[in-house]
């Protein structure tokens, strides 16, 4: 027996879904809203196959993209690692770096001694 037909909350309506779309600058999160575009298109919504298809993923991963935008609205399509910079920090400060490329370059020319 097929699935029931995965519906799209109104968040937005099908244009800002479009603008975003077009707008967005991010790879994964302009496939995102392609998934939503397609699934929520006014006369003839997409079912899960043809957009995971269209889309290059698996049908899980579309209805996943589905349930986060039904839960959060726009914000569960937005690229989250852009909201989280702490990963692109370093863990040694410019200082730190510098000392500890000195001592490496001690260590090694010992050993080579």
């Amino acid at each position: 027996m097929p699935r029931p037909r995965t519906q799209i909350s109104p968040h937005l309506d099908y244009a800002d879904l479009t603008q975003r779309y077009v707008q967005c600058q991010d790879a994964g999160e302009k496939n995102r809203w392609l998934v939503i575009r397609l699934l929520s298109h006014p006369k003839t919504p997409m079912s899960i196959e043809q957009t995971a298809e269209i889309c290059g993923l698996s049908c899980s991963g579309v209805r996943k993209i589905a349930r986060r935008y039904n839960a959060e609205g726009a914000v569960g399509l937005v690229n989250r690692q852009r909201l989280n910079p702490g990963g692109n920090r370093l863990a040694l400060s410019d200082e730190q770096q510098r000392l500890l490329r000195q001592r490496l370059y001690q260590v090694r020319m010992n050993t080579h001694n």
